[in-house]
């Protein structure tokens, strides 16, 4: 295999830099916004455990830019991987209040309007 490709090209194909410092680097050296957010959340968290603070201070910092500005890469998905203590003022990723409570069952049958038959 190694044979049939240019010898410039062999080093993309090896390499013994750890997945997480390539996250890192990645981040810290990245040039906008959608890069940033693509290596602290598309790559497990343990990745960028190290540079945790820094993460959650430049989320806090840019949420509202965000949220703002709505930039495309800034979906639903991409926002449920960021952690709910990230966001400034502990304010929920879809702008609405959620219930902590449970449902009982007797409020599921009413909300759903499905009523339950005991034989």
């Amino acid at each position: 295999f190694f044979l049939n490709i240019d010898r410039a090209y062999w080093n993309t194909f090896l390499s013994f830099k750890r997945g997480k410092d390539h996250t890192i680097q990645g981040y810290k050296s990245a040039k906008d916004d959608e890069t940033r957010a693509f290596y602290a959340f598309t790559n497990s968290k343990s990745h960028w455990k190290s540079i945790n603070e820094e993460v959650k201070e430049w989320v806090a910092a840019n949420w509202r830019k965000w949220e703002m500005e709505k930039p495309t890469w800034f979906n639903e998905a991409l926002k449920q991987q960021i952690p709910m203590g990230f966001i400034p003022d502990g304010r929920p990723r879809d702008g609405q209040e959620h219930k902590t409570s449970k449902v009982t069952p007797q409020e599921l049958i009413n909300r759903t309007g499905n009523t339950v038959t005991h034989e």
